[in-house]
Protein backbone atom coordinates (compact mmCIF):
# COMPACT_ATOMS: atom_id res chain seq x y z
CA UNK A 1 0.00 0.00 0.00
CA UNK A 2 1.59 3.28 -0.69
CA UNK A 3 2.24 5.69 1.75
CA UNK A 4 0.16 8.36 2.60
CA UNK A 5 1.52 11.86 2.69
CA UNK A 6 0.98 12.47 6.50
CA UNK A 7 2.52 9.03 7.25
CA UNK A 8 6.11 10.51 4.69
CA UNK A 9 5.90 13.71 6.87
CA UNK A 10 6.17 11.83 10.01
CA UNK A 11 8.96 10.13 8.20
CA UNK A 12 10.83 13.16 7.45
CA UNK A 13 10.10 15.31 9.83
CA UNK A 14 10.51 12.95 13.54
CA UNK A 15 13.36 13.34 15.39
CA UNK A 16 16.79 12.21 13.99
CA UNK A 17 15.49 13.01 10.78
CA UNK A 18 16.30 14.73 7.68
CA UNK A 19 13.54 17.64 8.02
CA UNK A 20 13.42 17.35 11.77
CA UNK A 21 10.77 20.13 13.10
CA UNK A 22 11.23 21.56 16.31
CA UNK A 23 10.78 24.75 18.35
CA UNK A 24 12.39 28.11 19.02
CA UNK A 25 11.40 31.83 19.64
CA UNK A 26 11.45 33.75 16.79
CA UNK A 27 10.43 37.58 17.00
CA UNK A 28 9.19 36.96 20.47
CA UNK A 29 7.27 33.95 19.73
CA UNK A 30 7.54 30.02 20.01
CA UNK A 31 7.32 28.75 16.28
CA UNK A 32 8.08 25.73 14.45
CA UNK A 33 11.36 25.49 12.64
CA UNK A 34 13.58 22.82 10.93
CA UNK A 35 16.63 21.90 12.91
CA UNK A 36 18.38 22.11 10.50
CA UNK A 37 17.98 25.54 9.20
CA UNK A 38 21.19 27.16 8.44
CA UNK A 39 21.31 30.61 10.70
CA UNK A 40 21.65 32.80 7.60
CA UNK A 41 20.84 33.12 3.82
CA UNK A 42 25.04 34.39 3.95
CA UNK A 43 25.79 30.80 5.47
CA UNK A 44 23.36 28.64 2.75
CA UNK A 45 25.39 30.35 0.09
CA UNK A 46 28.64 30.01 2.10
CA UNK A 47 27.70 26.35 1.71
CA UNK A 48 29.03 26.09 -1.75
CA UNK A 49 32.06 26.53 -1.47
CA UNK A 50 32.06 22.65 -0.22
CA UNK A 51 30.94 22.05 -3.91
CA UNK A 52 33.52 20.64 -6.44
CA UNK A 53 34.79 23.86 -8.12
CA UNK A 54 34.72 22.83 -11.68
CA UNK A 55 31.15 21.58 -11.83
CA UNK A 56 28.47 22.96 -13.61
CA UNK A 57 25.65 24.83 -11.37
CA UNK A 58 23.81 27.33 -12.94
CA UNK A 59 23.07 26.80 -17.24
CA UNK A 60 21.50 29.41 -19.37
CA UNK A 61 21.41 29.08 -22.54
CA UNK A 62 24.62 28.17 -23.73
CA UNK A 63 26.27 29.53 -20.85
CA UNK A 64 27.50 26.95 -18.14
CA UNK A 65 28.38 28.60 -14.83
CA UNK A 66 29.93 26.42 -12.47
CA UNK A 67 30.25 26.76 -8.71
CA UNK A 68 33.76 28.47 -8.73
CA UNK A 69 32.20 30.95 -11.41
CA UNK A 70 28.82 31.63 -9.28
CA UNK A 71 31.47 32.41 -5.98
CA UNK A 72 33.62 34.50 -8.08
CA UNK A 73 30.88 36.61 -8.90
CA UNK A 74 28.84 36.86 -5.45
CA UNK A 75 31.95 37.64 -4.00
CA UNK A 76 32.87 40.17 -6.61
CA UNK A 77 29.73 41.71 -6.46
CA UNK A 78 29.38 41.99 -2.90
CA UNK A 79 33.15 43.56 -2.67
CA UNK A 80 31.81 46.10 -5.47
CA UNK A 81 28.79 47.01 -3.03
CA UNK A 82 30.91 47.29 0.01
CA UNK A 83 33.61 49.39 -1.12
CA UNK A 84 32.24 51.11 -3.54
CA UNK A 85 28.60 51.65 -3.05
CA UNK A 86 29.08 51.49 0.64
CA UNK A 87 26.61 48.87 1.41
CA UNK A 88 26.00 47.78 4.94
CA UNK A 89 23.70 45.44 6.98
CA UNK A 90 20.42 46.38 6.63
CA UNK A 91 20.47 48.67 3.83
CA UNK A 92 17.81 47.67 1.16
CA UNK A 93 19.48 47.11 -1.91
CA UNK A 94 17.26 46.83 -4.90
CA UNK A 95 17.39 44.04 -8.17
CA UNK A 96 15.30 44.10 -11.23
CA UNK A 97 16.24 42.59 -14.19
CA UNK A 98 15.31 39.43 -16.19
CA UNK A 99 16.57 35.69 -15.28
CA UNK A 100 20.04 36.26 -15.96
CA UNK A 101 22.46 34.57 -13.76
CA UNK A 102 23.58 37.35 -11.79
CA UNK A 103 20.71 37.56 -10.50
CA UNK A 104 21.47 34.49 -8.61
CA UNK A 105 24.53 35.95 -7.53
CA UNK A 106 23.33 39.61 -6.75
CA UNK A 107 21.28 38.35 -4.77
CA UNK A 108 23.31 35.94 -2.77
CA UNK A 109 26.15 39.16 -2.56
CA UNK A 110 22.85 41.29 -1.08
CA UNK A 111 22.52 38.50 1.61
CA UNK A 112 26.61 37.58 2.28
CA UNK A 113 26.71 41.72 3.39
CA UNK A 114 23.14 41.23 5.90
CA UNK A 115 21.68 43.93 3.35
CA UNK A 116 17.85 43.53 2.60
CA UNK A 117 17.24 42.48 -1.34
CA UNK A 118 14.35 44.26 -2.49
CA UNK A 119 12.97 42.37 -5.37
CA UNK A 120 11.41 44.48 -8.24
CA UNK A 121 9.11 42.96 -10.66
CA UNK A 122 10.96 42.92 -14.03
CA UNK A 123 7.35 43.99 -15.76
CA UNK A 124 7.40 47.36 -14.11
CA UNK A 125 7.36 50.59 -15.47
CA UNK A 126 9.43 53.53 -14.78
CA UNK A 127 7.04 55.15 -12.66
CA UNK A 128 6.19 51.70 -10.51
CA UNK A 129 10.41 50.86 -10.39
CA UNK A 130 10.55 54.71 -8.88
CA UNK A 131 7.90 53.85 -6.61
CA UNK A 132 9.48 50.61 -5.37
CA UNK A 133 12.88 52.44 -4.66
CA UNK A 134 11.32 55.59 -2.54
CA UNK A 135 8.85 53.03 -1.06
CA UNK A 136 11.47 50.66 0.37
CA UNK A 137 14.60 53.16 0.90
CA UNK A 138 16.69 51.49 -1.56
CA UNK A 139 19.89 53.12 -2.05
CA UNK A 140 21.16 51.25 -4.76
CA UNK A 141 19.70 49.22 -8.36
CA UNK A 142 21.00 46.22 -9.15
CA UNK A 143 19.21 45.74 -12.90
CA UNK A 144 20.18 44.89 -16.89
CA UNK A 145 19.80 47.58 -19.22
CA UNK A 146 16.48 47.15 -20.59
CA UNK A 147 15.28 48.27 -17.02
CA UNK A 148 18.17 50.48 -16.61
CA UNK A 149 16.81 52.76 -19.61
CA UNK A 150 13.24 52.92 -17.73
CA UNK A 151 14.41 54.36 -14.78
CA UNK A 152 17.73 56.10 -15.69
CA UNK A 153 16.54 59.38 -15.51
CA UNK A 154 15.22 59.63 -12.48
CA UNK A 155 18.05 57.43 -10.52
CA UNK A 156 20.06 60.91 -9.50
CA UNK A 157 17.47 62.72 -8.40
CA UNK A 158 16.32 59.80 -5.88
CA UNK A 159 19.74 59.54 -5.02
CA UNK A 160 20.07 56.07 -6.01
CA UNK A 161 23.05 54.34 -7.37
CA UNK A 162 23.13 51.83 -9.99
CA UNK A 163 25.55 48.62 -10.93
CA UNK A 164 24.45 47.58 -14.87
CA UNK A 165 24.89 44.09 -15.86
CA UNK A 166 25.39 42.81 -19.67
CA UNK A 167 25.52 46.36 -20.45
CA UNK A 168 27.26 48.59 -22.30
CA UNK A 169 27.64 52.13 -23.66
CA UNK A 170 27.63 55.28 -21.55
CA UNK A 171 25.30 55.62 -18.32
CA UNK A 172 24.21 58.20 -16.05
CA UNK A 173 26.63 59.43 -13.34
CA UNK A 174 26.36 57.43 -10.31
CA UNK A 175 25.56 53.93 -12.71
CA UNK A 176 28.50 51.90 -13.34
CA UNK A 177 28.75 48.78 -15.79
CA UNK A 178 29.49 45.59 -13.43
CA UNK A 179 32.09 44.21 -16.06
CA UNK A 180 34.03 47.54 -15.54
CA UNK A 181 33.97 47.51 -11.61
CA UNK A 182 33.98 43.57 -11.00
CA UNK A 183 36.64 42.51 -9.08
CA UNK A 184 37.28 38.59 -9.22
CA UNK A 185 39.52 38.77 -6.18
CA UNK A 186 37.07 40.68 -4.29
CA UNK A 187 36.36 39.14 -0.65
CA UNK A 188 33.37 39.70 1.50
CA UNK A 189 33.59 41.47 4.79
CA UNK A 190 32.72 39.48 8.39
CA UNK A 191 28.84 40.72 9.04
CA UNK A 192 27.08 38.99 11.93
CA UNK A 193 23.71 38.59 10.83
CA UNK A 194 20.63 36.49 12.64
CA UNK A 195 18.11 34.30 11.72
CA UNK A 196 15.73 37.29 12.48
CA UNK A 197 17.19 39.92 10.62
CA UNK A 198 15.44 41.02 7.25
CA UNK A 199 16.71 39.28 4.39
CA UNK A 200 14.23 40.53 1.60
CA UNK A 201 11.14 42.68 0.11
CA UNK A 202 8.78 41.49 -2.00
CA UNK A 203 5.94 43.31 -3.72
CA UNK A 204 2.37 42.22 -3.44
CA UNK A 205 0.70 42.61 -7.38
CA UNK A 206 -1.06 45.53 -6.45
CA UNK A 207 -4.19 44.60 -8.42
CA UNK A 208 -6.42 46.07 -5.79
CA UNK A 209 -4.02 48.87 -4.68
CA UNK A 210 -1.12 49.98 -4.87
CA UNK A 211 1.61 47.30 -4.16
CA UNK A 212 2.39 46.29 -0.84
CA UNK A 213 6.21 45.40 0.30
CA UNK A 214 6.14 42.34 2.23
CA UNK A 215 9.56 41.76 4.65
CA UNK A 216 10.84 38.04 4.96
CA UNK A 217 13.58 37.09 7.51
CA UNK A 218 16.91 35.33 6.66
CA UNK A 219 14.22 32.46 9.15
CA UNK A 220 11.68 32.72 7.00
CA UNK A 221 13.39 32.22 3.35
CA UNK A 222 15.31 29.64 4.88
CA UNK A 223 12.02 27.87 6.35
CA UNK A 224 10.42 28.26 3.16
CA UNK A 225 13.45 26.32 1.37
CA UNK A 226 13.52 23.83 3.37
CA UNK A 227 9.59 23.28 3.47
CA UNK A 228 9.71 22.98 -0.32
CA UNK A 229 12.41 20.39 -0.21
CA UNK A 230 10.67 18.85 2.39
CA UNK A 231 7.57 18.86 0.44
CA UNK A 232 9.70 17.11 -2.97
CA UNK A 233 11.34 14.44 -0.84
CA UNK A 234 8.04 13.07 0.87
CA UNK A 235 6.39 12.53 -2.38
CA UNK A 236 9.47 11.17 -3.67
CA UNK A 237 9.36 8.68 -0.64
CA UNK A 238 5.42 8.13 -1.10
CA UNK A 239 5.90 7.09 -5.26
CA UNK A 240 8.79 4.53 -4.36
CA UNK A 241 11.66 3.28 -6.16
CA UNK A 242 11.57 4.19 -9.89
CA UNK A 243 11.51 1.03 -11.83
CA UNK A 244 14.84 0.46 -14.09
Amino acid sequence: MAMTFAEAMAVLTGPDAPFEIVETEALGRTTKVFKATPPSLRMLFEGLRAKPADEVFIVYEDERWTFADVLRSIDGIAHVLHTEYGVRKGDRVAIDMRNYPEWVTSYAAIQSLGAIAVLVNAWWTGPEIEFGLVDTGSTVLVTDRERYDRIADRLAPLGVRALVVRSEGPLVDGAHHLADVLDPAGTVPDVDIHPDDDATILFTSGTTGTPKGAVSTNRAVLNALLAFACRATGEALRAGPRPD
